[in-house]
């Protein structure tokens, strides 16, 4: 098949060798008895003849999946073996593993990968029998689909009935593109045709993770001066379920094709977010998005959480912004530590 248009064939049926059946043969049948065969995939690069891995094969009588991400006409196919989602013994397996992974460790949910090269109601499927089978335990689940497009995540979760999450991909791009245009970027619209704004209940936000570093094949890094309004912008909102990325947590460093990488640690600050967060995020939230370098927003606390926060960010120049905090007369210190208490 063509790589750029997996729907279109570049020549008839041919033979190959191919590695299509899997008899696990040290393992036995401990843990499953089930034997891989070449009717368990649609699809493989593979090619044992010629030792590479450089052409589209899909298996002869198979199809590639539909409800998947168009790119390339399909995006059924990504790498290795693409199992048959249609198939029942493959079905029944991933139902069987599903089971066993929470059983043997004890997980509360699944991040699960590439999801737009799957058929989107096997995840929903999936996760409906699990749930039933553990006694309706919510087993919260964020799937990665990898796009921009606002509207692809909507598609997903709507065929998908919902069942998972996602993580707000368009968000983090908002934030690569805002942390690349300085103030030049109008952070009034920092939020326009993101998941978090769109369907808060099913997004999980971040701002950067393994793929979008410097040298990777999704590379889409953000800034270092900007990550402290990023991770403001998650976690000390009420929408959206935040993530921390390990690297912005604890550092990294790494070489490749001589570029020497370091990924600063931003600990102290993302401390300072969380505990803001544990403590005084709670109740109505009030945005002034009213300017395009420099917008805030309050959150008035509970009955239970009395306390009130204010947050205001600038992307340019120091400015000045009016929010009502509706607690008069009361004294807010900076929780980051940038502005000293008085004495």
């Amino acid at each position: 098949m063509d790589w750029n248009d997996r729907n279109r064939a570049v020549s008839d049926w041919y033979e190959i060798a191919a590695y299509t059946k899997f008899n696990f043969s040290d393992r036995g049948d401990k843990y499953s008895s089930m034997k891989w065969h070449w009717w368990c995939f649609d699809s493989l690069s593979y090619n044992v003849d010629t030792k590479r891995a450089d052409k589209l094969y899909r298996l002869k009588d198979k199809h590639f999946e539909t409800e998947v991400n168009q790119e390339h006409g399909n995006f059924d196919y990504l790498m290795a073996n693409d199992l048959d989602t249609g198939n029942d013994l493959v079905r029944g397996e991933l139902m069987y593993w599903g089971r066993w992974f929470v059983d043997t460790t004890g997980v509360d949910g699944f991040r699960i990968d590439a999801v737009k090269h799957i058929r989107s109601t096997f995840f929903r499927d999936w996760l409906n029998h699990l749930r039933v089978h553990f006694s309706g335990r919510e087993l919260f689940s964020v799937g990665e689909y990898w796009s921009q497009d606002i509207d692809a995540l909507h598609g997903y979760i709507a065929s998908s009935d919902g069942r998972l999450s996602l993580f707000d991909v368009p968000l983090h791009f908002k934030f690569h593109q805002a942390s690349r245009q300085g103030s030049s970027f109008d952070l009034q619209s920092i939020f326009d045709k993101t998941l978090v704004k769109e369907q808060p209940a099913l997004a999980v936000t971040f701002v950067e993770n393994h793929d979008t570093q410097p040298c990777q094949s999704l590379e889409s890094p953000v800034e270092p001066w900007f990550k402290p309004l990023a991770y403001a912008l998650i976690l000390l909102r009420r929408e959206g379920y935040p993530c921390v990325f390990y690297a912005d947590y604890y550092g990294a460093q790494y070489q490749d094709k001589g570029r020497d990488n370091t990924l600063y640690s931003h600990r102290f600050l993302i401390d300072k977010f969380l505990k803001a967060r544990r403590e005084y995020g709670f109740g109505d939230q009030h945005d002034y998005f009213d300017h395009p370098n420099t917008i805030g927003w309050t959150r008035l606390g509970t009955r239970e959480h009395p306390g009130a926060m204010a947050v205001v960010l600038t992307n340019s120049a120091p400015g000045n912004k009016w929010m009502n905090v509706f607690r008069p007369n009361q004294e807010f210190y900076d929780a980051t530590g940038h502005i000293a208490v008085p004495a």
